[in-house]
Formats: C-alpha cells, structure tokens, sequence
C-alpha cells in the first residue's frame, strides 16, 4: 500500500512540476493567497455535486500557489441560477468556476427561460469530467415484441415518469415520442430517479431514460430490460453490450438531426465554465491544471470506488461540441422544439 501510495503521489508531483515550469513568468503568482470556488447548480449529494467535490479535491494541486478549492450549492432553475450569478455577479479573476446541467445547452436553443438570455458560447470553457451517455428502457416481461426505440409502434400504452423540464432524461422521452412515434404516456409528479425506478418495480411505471450508470444492477443482471436506444455513439467502458445510438435508428435524415439536437450536449457531460473575462493567462493555467487533474493517479482511483467515471473532454473539445449544437439549421431547431413535451402541452 505504501509503495502503491508512493507512486501515486511521485505522478501528480510530476505533472504538477511539468505544468509549473510551462507557464511564463510571473503566471505562478496569480492565484496566490486565493480562494477557488466551484459552484454547483444543485443541491448536496447528487450526481453534478459529487464531480463538483471530486474536482476540489485534487485541481488545486496543479494550480501555482496550490490555493485552496471549495465547493458552494447554488441550486435553481435547473442550475441557470448558478449559471446566471457566473455570468453578472461572478469574480472575474478566474476564481470563480461553475458546473452545471449540460441540458441547458439544449435548452438554450429550444426552450430559452423567457426572462434569462443565456448563450453558452459567452463563457469560458475549463473542460468537462465525463460524457454522459443517457439509455432508456422498458420493462422486457410487459412488452415482449419491442426489440429497440425502431419499433415501439408494436407496444401500446408505455408509461414513463417525468421529474421535471430540461433533463437529459426529458429530452430522451421527447425523441422517443416525436422521432420514434412511441405511445408514451408521461407521468408528472416523481421527485426523482429513485422515485421513479421504485414506481417501475411496482408496475406503474413501465421504463426509464437516464444515464447508464444508473440503472439498477440487478435489473441488468436477471435481464430483466429491453434498451431501446442509447444517447451517444460513443460506448464507454462497462456500458452494456449491444446498445444502438438513436441516430443511427431514425428514420429519415431530418429526425437523425433532431436527435444529434436533442442529444448532442450530453457529450460535454459534467463541464465546468468560467467567465469570458478572464484574463487568458488565468484561463490558461485554469485549463491547463484541469487537464493535469484529470490524470491524476489518486483522482482516478477514487472515481472508480465510487462510481463516478472519468470521460473527460479538453475545453477545446467541449467548445467544439457546443459549436456544432449552435450550427444545427434553425428549422431542425424548431421541429426539435415542436416535439417537446412542454410545447404540446401549451397547445
């Protein structure tokens, strides 16, 4: 254990000494005697301020000066309340970072908060600590002909939970509803994915849409689900076999795109943003020891114990990502739109 330890600890010191001795002179100072926060836009113990913590934990090893990282809740609207306080209120020295609900990308093009201009191009990208790919199943005993979202036609009546707007997992079930044509019936109430996952073991709900760490073990294990479709054409490590992006399910080269639309953002994941700003050499020192933190021997070892994996993106790629989610022609934004549960409800 010593020597594993040893090792550990002799590898961060060596990225930290590489980045150190990268950066021009008189960059080593600029975060001395200062505080770095991270404001999650959630509340304590889910999933967004888990990364949050596990990032706080290590960055400031990397960052000149070692100062110290810490963690504040800012939960709101859908983590636009910790969004919004980055963009108007927020230092603008770079101490300042914030993670928030990558749907809010999407949201931003097909249903932007009437009184919250929000373009996720204005801020300053640090990078992203794991892709997210969301799965979304039904219950195998109850629908025994589904095979995957392509022919849902032959269920009827799938009921599935919703816990609010701009999730992954409400994006997730307006494609199966306005791409895949499923005869989903959405039930509002639940509070949570727990809550929900409780309500299909009961039989009143029927499936679910969310990420693909989450879904039970055991559900898995006694082959107890039918996938229908995954978010992303990336497979990471441990996802199950056999899963089919949606993309690649739609029928036509028109719901193809609404699908990259409306899942596109999930590939930025968990990112962490900071004021446009900041002056470059902050952000660069910013960048560079989130790129070094996501090596990290120690960080990687916790996030496996607990479950947390590591699929990190470059701010660079992140912004790349969010280029093309922009770009996307703005009548496939409106029939994304068109198709949301939200929308047909105000009808």
């Amino acid at each position: 254990m010593n020597r594993m330890m040893s090792g550990t600890m002799l590898a961060a010191a060596t990225l930290a000494l590489g980045l150190s001795q990268a950066m021009p002179a008189g960059a080593q100072d600029a975060f001395k005697d200062k505080n770095i926060s991270i404001t999650v836009g959630f509340g304590p113990g889910g999933g967004y301020d888990a990364y949050g913590r596990l990032l706080a934990r290590y960055m400031g090893s990397y960052i000149p000066g070692k100062p110290q990282v810490i963690v504040q809740n800012m939960p709101g609207a859908g983590s636009l309340k910790a969004v919004q306080y980055l963009q108007t209120a927020a230092p603008k020295d770079g101490s300042a970072i914030v993670i928030f609900n990558f749907g809010q990308i999407t949201n931003s093009l097909v249903s932007p908060p009437k009184n919250m201009k929000i373009d996720f191009r204005d801020f300053a990208w640090i990078g992203s600590m794991n892709r997210d790919v969301s799965v979304c199943y039904v219950w195998k005993s109850r629908f025994p002909t589904v095979k995957n979202a392509a022919n849902l036609g032959s269920a009827k009546n799938i009921n599935y939970g919703l816990t609010g707007v701009g999730s992954a997992s409400y994006f997730n079930q307006a494609m199966l509803l306005g791409v895949f044509d499923a005869p989903l019936k959405q039930v509002k109430g639940y509070k949570s994915s727990k809550e929900k996952q409780i309500a299909i073991e009961r039989g009143e709900l029927d499936g679910d849409c969310g990420d693909w760490t989450s879904v039970p073990d055991d559900w898995v294990r006694d082959n107890k689900l039918t996938f229908l479709m995954k978010s992303s054409p990336s497979s990471p490590e441990g996802i199950f076999p056999g899963l089919v992006y949606a993309g690649d399910l739609a029928s036509t080269p028109e719901r193809k795109q609404i699908v990259k639309l409306l899942t596109a953002a999930g590939e930025i994941g968990r990112p962490f943003i900071t004021r446009k700003d900041v002056p470059d050499a902050r952000l660069n020192i910013l960048r560079a020891a989130f790129d070094a933190t996501m090596k990290d021997p120690a960080l990687l070892a916790e996030s496996k114990k607990t479950g947390r994996p590591i699929s990190s993106m470059t701010a660079k790629e992140a912004q790349e990502t969010l280029a093309e989610i922009y770009s996307l022609p703005a009548d496939i934004v409106a029939k994304a739109k068109a198709i949301l549960p939200s929308q047909k409800n105000k009808k």
